[in-house]
């Protein structure tokens, strides 16, 4: 019964992960408007990876200022040619950080929780 329950603790934290992260999905280069300015997008690109907002989009090239970096910084604007773009995700970290917060505070709460009911080595009230 405790390695069954272990794989069921195990295959729970797996699937939880998963709600944890920014939400990279994969965007096309050829509908700009699903893009926000302040959404932050990965540009890859020669096997490099580039992390941008505020894209501006022509007909051979990407432009982006780093995410760092403020929206209003022209100075910091970097680009790239279309051609060379091997492909762009957009995602959430901010998002993914805050959730994660989230979850990790729910389930120690969850968990301190049931050791109290449990264990009977806490008391919640003033007895």
């Amino acid at each position: 019964m405790k390695g069954r329950s272990r794989a069921v603790t195990l295959v729970s934290l797996a699937l939880i992960q998963g709600g944890c992260g920014a939400g990279w999905h994969r965007v096309s280069l050829d509908d700009p408007r699903l893009i926000r300015p302040k959404q932050q997008v990965l540009v890859w690109s020669t096997a490099q990876r580039q992390q941008w907002h505020g894209l501006q989009f022509s007909a051979d090239t990407l432009k982006g200022i780093p995410y760092f970096q403020p929206l209003t910084c022209d100075t910091c604007r970097r680009a790239v040619a279309r051609e060379d773009i091997d492909s762009l995700q957009a995602g959430n970290p901010v998002a993914g950080f805050w959730r994660s917060v989230g979850l990790g505070t729910g389930l120690l709460l969850g968990l301190g929780l049931v050791a109290c009911a449990t264990e009977k080595v806490c008391t919640l009230g003033n007895d």
